[in-house]
């Protein structure tokens, strides 16, 4: 029998399927009325394809009758492309039907089993069987056409390389040589193979550099100066390494103006920040396996000789520091102390000449816009790097002090008592100008340990404008301030206030981390989030983490409210089942209401991995520490720490959704 006869024969009994299948249900899922006509009709179409697909599964399409040794390569291909439409209908009948089995299943456990005459149960399990039988049949033909297709161009075809492999493939292939894409969540991912893989294979050809280079970089640092940003921009303006990069991450380091202004409080710190190396060095040389994963040029016998020369070092800078004067003998110190404060001058000044007009967050927000997938933004406190440990340039004393010529972070500056040299003005304008970049982003992480001024949104509309756009597409947002401004403006404040608003001012978000914990108010009183939360629903919301915040049960009920119930969505054959709101809350102060409450409103829309720790307020005011600790602190393992593995009372009665557990504050 001709191929094309047969696959014709089975297109006209898969429609003849497709017109009658609306009485395959069970009764209790019918949406329309059903004569025995039909389905007899129906129950004839079936045997009859039942018995041409048996015939089909007993063809042997490898022998010449049914493929012509003497067809062309066109006339094959012509051949596939008809069975490609045939093979549509079957799979929608295999769909349709295995829906239909499901609906039967359910039908059966809803009314503890089918009718004696519900034909259909078993009509759907026969098409069912015919189906797959089809498909498997449709598979060893097609099969056997492309072999012969290969057959007949395998003369023509010179031997054929690695080259050869379209695009696509290579870039399939450079993918597993680079490892598997982690992702932690929307701001951390990396891959599980090394760089240098992918560097190598850049150097072979061409080819092999198009294919690869997009795996390059996945992340991309920055930080506050001309050559870091200069190397963002050649990055985004590659035709294929942009294409990879998947994060930005701006390290917030500053060269600050005190150093640059005053050269004993520059010695002051670098008399810190040297004696804070030797301490590390120390106490790392007491146990011999820290001195060599942390020190692997070092021996035991190193550490010493380095101690005593960095000694006479500190000496001379901690004299220098607090007298103005030369040490005698030390002189050389303290000069190679004041060519360093001469260089770290010039730092300053370039960087100041890059942030003084919006150049920077123009050529920032400009670089993300072309970078098709990076969309995720982190702007953090950075962590200081020196070109080589300290004890590298101990006998050379121009050489230790450039050890330290690295600008700080707001944290470092904190630490070593500095003013606050930061203003949040550069992170608020770099939020405000990707909008008009071009550029969207669905993840945006702010992590600062000393909060700059945040006036600017409380007096610029625009500004709030602008990053109100941004926020409209956010699935992440993670804000974590250590602390703001001492003796901030009620301004100050309130632009704070407006920062969260503005980013949190979309439905859209999926994960929301507050952390806040270190901040407080003119009433040394947490944030009140509940207003921030409630400006929006949250319909899409699956994680919650706030820290440090407070909030009124109404608001908080307001806001659950707002969120989806655990449960099927829409259809239950057609979406996934949502499995709650994980919230992870940490000390956080109830201002009205009861706890009580509180947790019955988290129990009905909590997931089954949510946390509660440190709260306050309410009935935790009035309750003994016993009394407390039973509620809401995890019971300690044997070594005397928390246990993850075993809840809090409260903890097991919010996420524990198939045991019936009480309220531990409901009091009967």
């Amino acid at each position: 029998m001709d191929p094309d006869r047969i696959w014709t024969v089975v297109n006209l009994l898969s429609k003849s399927i497709h017109s009658y299948k609306h009485v395959l249900p069970p009764s209790i899922f019918l949406t329309e009325e059903v004569t025995q006509e039909d389905f007899d009709t129906l129950c004839k179409v079936t045997d009859t394809f039942e018995e041409f697909v048996q015939f089909l599964s007993s063809v042997p399409w490898e022998q010449d009758g049914f493929i012509p040794l003497k067809a062309t390569v066109d006339f094959l291909h012509t051949s596939l492309r008809a069975l490609e439409r045939v093979d549509v209908e079957a799979r929608e009948i295999e769909s349709s039907v295995n829906i239909i089995t499901q609906l039967h299943s359910i039908s059966i456990r809803q009314e503890g089993g089918p009718y004696p005459n519900d034909l259909s149960f078993a009509v759907s399990h026969q098409l069912l069987r015919c189906s797959s039988s089809l498909l498997h049949s449709m598979d060893q033909y097609r099969s056997c056409v492309r072999e012969r297709i290969q057959t007949l161009v395998r003369k023509r075809l010179r031997p054929l390389t690695v080259l050869d492999l379209p695009d696509e493939l290579l870039i399939q292939i450079f993918s597993h040589v680079r490892g598997h894409l982690f992702t932690i969540d929307a701001f951390s991912t990396f891959f599980t193979g090394h760089v240098r893989d992918i560097q190598n294979v850049r150097l072979t050809c061409q080819r092999f550099c198009g294919a690869s280079s997009h795996l390059l970089f996945n992340r991309v640092s920055v930080d506050l100066r001309p050559e870091s940003l200069s190397q963002l921009e050649e990055i985004s303006r590659h035709p294929t390494i942009g294409k990879g990069v998947r994060s930005v991450r701006l390290q917030l380091l500053f060269y600050h103006s005190e150093l640059s202004n005053d050269l004993r409080r520059f010695a002051e710190v670098w008399s810190l920040r040297l004696a804070h190396d030797m301490d590390y060095l120390m106490i790392a040389a007491r146990r011999p396996r820290s001195l060599a994963s942390l020190y692997e040029d070092l021996s035991h016998a190193d550490v010493d000789p380095i101690l005593e020369k960095c000694s006479s070092v500190l000496e001379a800078w901690e004299h220098f520091a607090h007298s103005g004067e030369d040490l005698p003998g030390s002189e050389a110190f303290v000069e190679a102390l004041r060519t360093a404060h001469r260089e770290y001058q010039r730092l300053f000044d370039i960087q100041t000449r890059l942030l003084e007009d919006r150049g920077f967050t123009q050529a920032f927000a400009g670089a993300i816009a072309r970078m098709p997938h990076a969309k995720s933004l982190v702007i953090e406190d950075g962590i200081a790097s020196s070109s080589q440990p300290f004890y590298k340039g101990i006998n050379e004393p121009n050489a230790l002090c450039r050890t330290y010529l690295e600008a700080l972070s707001t944290r470092s500056a904190d630490l070593y008592g500095l003013g606050l040299n930061f203003s949040m003005d550069l992170v608020l304008n770099i939020l405000a100008a990707i909008p008009g970049a071009g550029a969207s982003l669905r993840g945006v992480k702010i992590d600062i340990a000393c909060a700059g001024d945040t006036a600017l949104l409380a007096s610029s509309p625009s500004t709030r404008r602008h990053i109100s756009v941004l926020s409209k597409q956010l699935g992440s947002a993670f804000i974590r301030f250590g602390k703001l401004q001492q003796g901030s403006s009620a301004n100050t404040r309130s632009g704070f206030y407006q920062l969260l608003l503005v980013i949190l001012d979309t439905d859209s978000l999926e994960r929301i981390n507050l952390d806040l914990g270190d901040i407080k108010t003119e009433e040394s009183s947490p944030f009140n989030i509940g207003p921030v939360l409630n400006r929006q629903k949250r319909p899409n919301l699956s994680n919650l983490s706030l820290r440090g915040v407070a909030f009124h049960a109404t608001e908080l009920e307001l806001f659950t409210g707002s969120l989806r119930p655990r449960g099927y969505l829409g259809n239950y054959l057609e979406s996934s089942y949502f499995r709650g709101v994980h919230f992870h809350l940490t000390g956080l102060r109830l201002l009205s209401g009861t706890w009580m409450g509180v947790l019955d409103l988290l129990r009905a829309k909590s997931g089954n991995f949510s946390s509660i720790d440190g709260l306050s307020g309410a009935e935790c005011e009035d309750m003994s520490k016993e009394e407390y600790d039973r509620v809401f602190t995890r019971p300690v393992d044997r070594f005397g720490s928390s246990s993850w593995k075993k809840p809090s009372l409260a903890e097991e009665y919010v996420g524990s959704h198939y045991c019936n557990y009480p309220n531990p504050l409901r009091v009967d």
